[in-house]
């Protein structure tokens, strides 16, 4: 998996695209999040009705087969759905409970969610990246197992390595799919291609920090005086619940950081 930076998605492209989900009541598959458990329900788009400045969504009430919590009025969702053999989601909130009715006339009980402001490509091996405004500095461990050949990674805080080694990177960007970082002139001979790494960062103060496993894909080397960047790709993700709801809140962020860039007009 690489981190490739898709299409943006551009307001417009959005307005059809969710049009066009709620022709054909596409599926949808919905999560959310509450006291750091994921809820996962299934759906489908029934309508989208627009307003000057107040466009929302409507669709099916969730249900699912597992665990639940109720879908009150401002929870926090995030809307997975497929068109034309591509994978979009995007963050929204319900707004209310509602009374929708099917061309058959028959009535059935539906949600109204907000309109998103940003939507993302959800393709594998494709994602989109933002840059950290504050550049936050990342903490990062390596276990030595044996020179510094053989690489692996256990969860911060229960380390079993002969030696450790560790190394600060400034965060240049970061996607659902990896980290970029800037690091100093130290860190060379230990980030280098190949090397597993574990993670722990913050994208915000008095964040708790995200905590990933993450593999170095790419190394550019600065000359004398200049930071190196690495480019890390985040893996196994499925293994551990923790590591699911890390790249949700991943997810989050870059929504938010990419709304605030299409407000600016940059994109």
């Amino acid at each position: 998996m690489t981190m490739e930076e898709p299409e943006v998605v551009s307001p417009s492209r959005i307005e059809r695209l969710l049009d066009l989900a709620s022709v054909y009541n596409v599926p949808l598959s919905i999560t959310a999040e509450s006291r750091d458990k994921l809820y996962r329900y299934k759906s489908r788009m029934l309508d989208f009705r627009k307003a000057p400045g107040s466009n929302t969504l409507i669709i099916d009430h969730p249900v699912t087969d597992g665990p639940a919590i109720a879908l009150v009025p401002d929870t926090r969702i995030t809307v997975y759905f497929a068109l034309d053999r591509k994978r979009f989601l995007f963050e929204s909130t319900v707004v209310r409970k509602v009374s929708f009715t099917l061309a058959s006339r028959r009535k059935i009980s539906a949600l109204e969610i907000a309109y998103p402001n940003a939507l993302a490509s959800g393709q594998r091996r494709s994602y989109y990246r933002v840059s950290v405004p504050s550049g936050k500095l990342v903490s990062v461990e390596c276990g030595v197992v044996s020179g510094r050949t053989d690489w692996f990674v256990q969860e911060p805080g229960t380390w079993n390595f002969p030696s450790r080694v560790q190394f600060e990177g400034r965060i240049v960007n970061v996607s659902v799919g990896g980290i970029l970082l800037a690091v100093k002139d130290a860190a060379r001979g230990v980030a280098t291609v190949g090397t597993k790494l574990g993670l722990w960062f913050s994208l915000a103060p008095n964040e708790t920090p995200v905590v990933l496993k993450g593999i170095v894909r790419r190394v550019d080397r600065a000359s004398s005086g200049e930071e190196d960047t690495v480019a890390i790709e985040f893996i196994d993700t499925a293994e551990k619940f923790e590591y699911k709801l890390a790249i949700n809140r991943l997810f989050r962020y870059v929504a938010e950081r990419q709304r605030e860039i299409i407000k600016t007009g940059a994109i």
